[in-house]
């Protein structure tokens, strides 16, 4: 029937006039365990609005064609766990129109820890593999496209409950908590990044989370921060936090005492930072992540303070 054929496609605007109005509602639940049809075909679309922003950025790497061969090769062995041999040897449009062809069924079939398995993937290897890329023209100025912040867009609107916090799709949706992490991972305190990195790496693992371990890694980012405040790489939180105000950092003496019973809940909490003392965790997701939003907030605070009076 062609383009012109007699089917009614149903119109599905958020925040158009059948949304608003309550006509034709759209989802508005957080979704978590399951992304609707209309989310599916938004994530689906995002990809595709970001695979060809990036090729524009890199047009002109006279190596192009190849770098899009490897990036759909990885997809294929590394996601889809096909035989790499088989796939090389498809010619490059044939095997782009393959791997292409899975990732579809994934966003639109396949259940929602696999979508965003795929997404998380994609992202990633796009942001840290293709060099030579170009700024790219937003309007109004050049600028190098964060496919990350594009995909968070979407989920925000599309009231997905994950966020990528740098490499990782972590569960936390308060624009708060991500902003407190996300400056965290920009810090200048090395340390105190990298043990943030593996907190939220601990836990966004969907397959295997540890959340005994996240909160390990987020307190010691806290301990972490002190000892670059102190220059003493020896001291352990409970000494440091009496230090700090001859670095110039003065924390109220109540503000003092909830870091020093925080640090204790960490060892003490399902044998979090000894971990003979229970076998098993009893450290819930929910613990995990308010213990990793709050040590970012105070590590930021921390550097905050010290900054006042020292060149960090």
């Amino acid at each position: 029937m062609g383009i012109y054929e007699k089917k009614v496609i149903p119109v599905q605007l958020r925040k158009g006039f059948s949304d608003r109005h309550g006509i034709k509602p759209l989802n508005t639940q957080m979704q978590f365990k399951d992304f609707d049809k209309h989310t599916r075909i938004a994530i689906l679309n995002a990809l595709h609005e970001i695979m060809e922003v990036i090729d524009q950025e890199l047009i002109s790497y006279s190596y192009c064609n190849n770098i899009w061969a490897v990036f759909y090769l990885r997809i294929g062995t590394d996601v889809y766990s096909q035989e790499k041999d088989q796939l090389e040897g498809l010619d490059q449009y044939d095997l782009e129109r393959l791997v292409k062809s899975y990732i579809r069924n994934t966003i639109l079939l396949d259940s929602y820890d696999s979508v965003l398995t795929v997404v998380e993937f994609i992202l990633n290897y796009t942001s840290n593999n293709f060099a030579n890329r170009q700024p790219h023209f937003d309007g109004t100025v050049k600028s190098y496209f964060d496919e990350r912040k594009y995909m968070n867009d979407i989920f925000e609107k599309e009231y997905v409950g994950y966020r990528f916090i740098g490499e990782y799709i972590v569960s936390i949706t308060d624009d708060v908590e991500i902003n407190e992490i996300e400056e965290t991972l920009d810090s200048k305190v090395e340390t105190a990044k990298k043990h943030i990195e593996k907190a939220l790496g601990f836990l966004s693992d969907r397959e295997k989370p540890d959340y005994k371990n996240s909160v390990k890694e987020s307190i010691s980012a806290i301990e972490a921060t002190c000892k670059f405040i102190l220059e003493d790489n020896k001291v352990d939180l409970s000494g440091a936090l009496k230090k700090l105000k001859t670095k110039g950092v003065d924390l109220h003496p109540a503000l003092s005492q909830s870091l020093d019973k925080l640090y204790a809940y960490a060892s003490d909490k399902g044998g979090v930072r000894h971990s003979e003392k229970l076998v098993e965790s009893l450290v819930s997701f929910e613990e995990a992540k308010f213990v990793l939003v709050t040590s970012c907030a105070i590590v930021n605070f921390l550097i905050h303070e010290y900054g006042k009076s020292n060149e960090i």
